[in-house]
């Protein structure tokens, strides 16, 4: 049954009476100094947004990324209230029903505006922003520990292969990133918190260190004999900065050859009957200053730019099997 109440708020050094307000319905916000406290406040600017994130929900591989990157841009708005449900959907006798109303629809348009056309076409029954948001949720969202022990492996099984130095950092921050999210460190005044995040932060320049490819073994040596270990973001500027030696030496190639050049085996020389062991023409045989082996150069060298797809190599001291 509904009962009556008289609210008093004293603003700014003024009694003022809300009187007989039904239970059940949402009371008006008090005067503010700046009306975007207000979360049913729209601009002009919030009708005609075509860009609110770049990203856009296509099922369950991105649904936690894109979860997260629409809260952040409804909470810069001060709409997140609306579809994490602590603004309930008001009564129609209420009196801010009607601003509500509007700023919902705003909402449910925006939600609509960032899914993919063969989910949006199922979103139709959903009224509200709150509904449309637990509908997607239900659909897509993995639980917690799925997604950890999905970020968990993808970090420890992710290898630079042929993505540059830069490529390969930006792909496992994300997963980092991510597992930060879920995995967050509660505060305290007993100072433990700064140690667990030091250990965090520890794990991810390992698991960094451990995808590089084998041409950067002597810079990761060099790391892991520093004490406390680099973060991951120090630890890409120094693999940079070697990498930028290696651009310097006589044979120059550029960064993204490192990683990704087309490895050729050069052709064999023909030594007739009666000559010499110099190649024909006199030129001098190739020589590789990585590796320090005949029949190729620094720009071919499989070991410092890594081999090609299905190209036999030496077992490396992770025991990796050759490739057949």
């Amino acid at each position: 049954m509904s009962t009556d109440f008289t609210v008093t708020e004293e603003i700014a050094g003024v009694t003022v009476d809300v009187t007989s307000v039904p239970t059940g319905t949402l009371v008006a916000q008090s005067a503010s100094s700046n009306p975007m406290d207000d979360p049913f406040t729209l601009n002009t600017t919030d009708y005609a947004v075509n860009k609110l994130i770049s990203l856009v929900l296509t099922g369950e591989s991105n649904c936690h990324v894109w979860s997260r990157t629409m809260l952040t841009a409804l909470e810069g708005r001060n709409k997140c209230s609306l579809v994490d449900g602590t603004y309930p959907t008001p009564v129609s006798a209420d009196l801010r029903f009607t601003s509500w109303r509007r700023c919902n629809s705003i909402i449910v348009t925006w939600l609509l505006n960032y899914v993919s056309p063969e989910i949006s076409n199922s979103l139709s029954s959903s009224t509200t922003a709150r509904d449309l948001w637990l509908d997607l949720k239900g659909r897509y969202a993995a639980s917690d520990d799925t997604r950890v022990y999905e970020l968990r492996q993808a970090l420890g099984e992710t290898r630079q292969g042929t993505m540059n130095v830069t490529e390969y950092y930006t792909k496992q921050k994300g997963f980092c990133y991510e597992l930060t999210y879920y995995n967050t460190i509660p505060y305290c005044s007993c100072g433990a918190r700064a140690q667990l995040q030091r250990y965090q932060q520890k794990e991810y320049t390992m698991a960094f260190l451990m995808g590089l490819n084998e041409c950067y073994s002597t810079v990761r040596n060099q790391m892991l004999s520093i004490d406390p270990l680099l973060s991951a973001a120090r630890a890409l500027s120094m693999v940079l900065h070697f990498e930028r030696q290696l651009m310097h030496k006589p044979h120059s190639f550029s960064s993204n050859d490192i990683s990704a050049m087309a490895v050729t085996q050069s052709t064999p020389v023909d030594i007739g009957q009666g000559s010499s062991a110099t190649p024909q023409g006199g030129k001098k045989p190739l020589s590789c200053n990585y590796c320090h082996k005949q029949g190729h150069n620094i720009d071919k060298c499989y070991k410092l730019h890594g081999y090609p797809p299905g190209q036999p190599r030496q077992q490396s001291r992770f025991g990796n099997k050759p490739r057949k």
